[in-house]
């Protein structure tokens, strides 16, 4: 989830059928949304959130390895490890109920929707140009992004009066 800033749904719908390890993506084509007793697969939330991401070489290490134990865990059960599978799974590869995941994370002591909001304020705010950081998140328009994820602090305003001192003079 931090490594590409997907939201909860994104990152428990994600099938390995989606992910490209050779050539460092993921597509975002489905979510898990949760329903009352469970949870099912549903289109991304918006037009805008079916995408595809490239990954940092730190996840796709990561993903490699998580796909090789995945492998091997089901394949003691008796069960081969499939394209339609998820990524996030239990221990018998059946997918991730949405809430459940929510509150794994919350009795940890932190919300899984901050590791998305790290991830993308972090870009937001290195310079990354903010078009790029939207289409990554997932909104239809860069206003979604600069609203919830850009902030300013003191350094960036100090920033900006010595590039004014630059300009005036």
């Amino acid at each position: 989830m931090i490594a590409a800033g997907l939201r909860r749904g994104e990152s428990l719908g994600l099938r390995w059928r989606n992910v490209d390890l050779d050539r460092s993506r993921i597509t975002i084509a489905e979510q898990r949304v949760p329903l009352t007793g469970g949870a099912h697969f549903a289109e991304p939330k918006a037009a805008a959130s079916a995408r595809t991401i490239a990954l940092p070489s730190f996840a796709v290490d990561a993903l490699r390895a998580h796909r090789k134990a995945m492998a091997e865990r089901l394949l003691a059960l008796g069960v081969r490890l499939a394209p339609e599978m998820t990524v996030a799974c239990n221990a018998i590869g059946e997918p991730l109920d949405p809430n459940s995941f929510g509150s794994w994370a919350r009795r940890r002591g932190f919300k899984l929707h901050n590791l998305r909001h790290a991830h993308l304020s972090a870009l937001a705010n290195s310079g990354i140009p903010i078009a790029a950081v939207s289409k990554r998140a997932g909104h239809a328009t860069i206003a979604t992004t600069i609203a919830t994820y850009v902030h300013a602090d003191d350094a960036d305003d100090l920033a900006a009066a010595e590039a004014a001192e630059k300009l005036m003079r």
